[in-house]
Parts: structure tokens; sequence; C-alpha cells
């Protein structure tokens, strides 16, 4: 239609009339819907002699075609409208969006345009559904709430281990520390400095393993009588147990 009314602008010294104006508009509508409008209108035309003027023309063309070309756009649209990623709101404003322009208000074929276009997970989601929807407002909140409820990232906890009912709970379980007179009856017992066993080392004690070991060792020496105990600083008890064992004699036994 502009090129129509630019091209009569410019000739308006050969098209100087309404009649000439409409009769050149009508000149191209030879496809399509539009040739048989174009015949109908020209006949009622000459019949009725009034071919009316050039601005009422237009305004006719444009209600007749240009809204059924909305019309039939948007359900173009409908009907290929995807929901290419995660956005679902995009999507639903989009298809709102296509069905006011289309002017289909039936909820059966809406439904089927929208739960086409889903993703195919959410789509099964819906339709598995105790109750599916059977408004297009009802699958619209549907979608949009599913979605969010799986995108929304929830919290890691851990699974916790079940308890062994025979397990010794070392965590509530406290070690006194050794008084001299204990540490020396250990060392001359060859007993753990943990569980005052014998048998092995604090180390290797199967009682109390998680335990730290003493800082503190005693070195034992030999005298006449009976070992000398003495303390001295070590962070390794195996080593200190070893010279402990070096320094005794068989007979003390």
């Amino acid at each position: 239609i502009s090129s129509v009314q630019l091209y009569l602008l410019i000739n308006g010294t050969i098209y100087d009339t309404d009649e000439k104006h409409i009769a050149f508009a009508l000149s191209f509508m030879k496809k399509g819907t539009t040739q048989g409008w174009a015949a109908t209108f020209t006949a009622d035309a000459i019949q009725l002699k009034k071919f009316g003027t050039f601005d009422d023309f237009v305004k006719l063309l444009k209600a007749i075609f240009c809204t059924t070309n909305i019309k039939g756009k948007a359900l173009g649209t409908l009907q290929s409208l995807n929901q290419d990623s995660d956005d679902i709101l995009r999507f639903i404003n989009q298809f709102k969006v296509a069905t006011h322009q289309s002017g289909l208000t039936n909820h059966s074929v809406l439904i089927h345009f929208f739960s086409k276009g889903l993703n195919p997970g959410l789509m099964k989601h819906i339709y598995t559904m105790d109750t599916v929807p059977d408004k297009i407002e009802a699958w619209y909140m549907k979608a949009e709430k599913t979605t969010l409820n799986t995108s929304t990232p929830q919290p890691y906890l851990p699974t916790p281990k079940a308890k062994d009912p025979n397990a010794m709970d070392v965590d509530t379980v406290h070690i006194g520390k050794l008084i001299p007179e204990e540490r020396k009856k250990c060392v001359e017992k060859g007993l753990c400095f943990h569980c005052r066993k014998g048998g092995h080392m604090s180390n290797n004690c199967p009682t109390f393993p998680s335990t730290p070991c003493p800082t503190h060792v005693q070195h034992v020496t030999q005298t006449n009588d009976l070992p000398k105990v003495e303390e001295v600083e070590d962070d390794n008890e195996a080593e200190g147990i070893a010279r402990v064992g070096f320094s005794f004699n068989d007979e003390d036994f």
C-alpha cells in the first residue's frame, strides 16, 4: 500500500481522482485472496457507480488484510514456538503475546501448542501429574512452578553413616595424664602409656588408636638395686621405649 501511495503522489497529475487511485491499486491485486476480494469490490463499485474515497479504500484494505495477516503470523508463532532454554518465563510471555494476537480462546488448542513447545522433560512431568491442567492459565502456573523448583540448587546434606553398636566411642573417652608413679610402673612392666596394658606400645594401641602419643617418655638405666627412671623430652615414643628396652638386663625380668 505504501508503494502505491508513493507512486500516486509522484504521478499526481495523471492519477488525479479517487477513482483513478483505487483503480490503480486494484490492478496490483492479482494473487491469492486479494484477487477475489478485488473482483468483488470492483463489481460492487461499478454497479453502485461509486468507488468512494481513496482514504476509505486504504482503511478497508488494512482492516481486512493487515489484521488477518497479524492473526496468521501469530498462529504460526504458536505452532512453532519452543522453549529453547530453561527460561520458562520468557517462553510463557512470548506464548501469551502470540495468543492475544491470534485471537485463539480454545483451551484445548492452546494447551496443545503450549505443551508441544515445552522441553520434553517438563511436558512429561506435567502430563504425568495426578491432575493434568485443563486450562491454559493452569499450564502456565505448573510449568513455571516446576521449573523454578527443579532449578533451585539444594544444599548438600551428607548421609549419616550407621554407627557400629560394638564400636567404642573414643571421642567421649578422656585419657588421664600419667603421674610419675604410673609412668614408672608402665616403664618397669612394659605397659602401654594409653591403656596401661602390655603387649604393645602406645603408638599401636588398639584401645585408643586416635589418641596422640605422649610428648614425654622415660629413660631407664640399670643400677645395682632398681632401674633408675628419669624424664627426657622425646617426640618419638618408639625410640624412647627402644632405649628403655636396651637399658634392661634379662635378670631384671
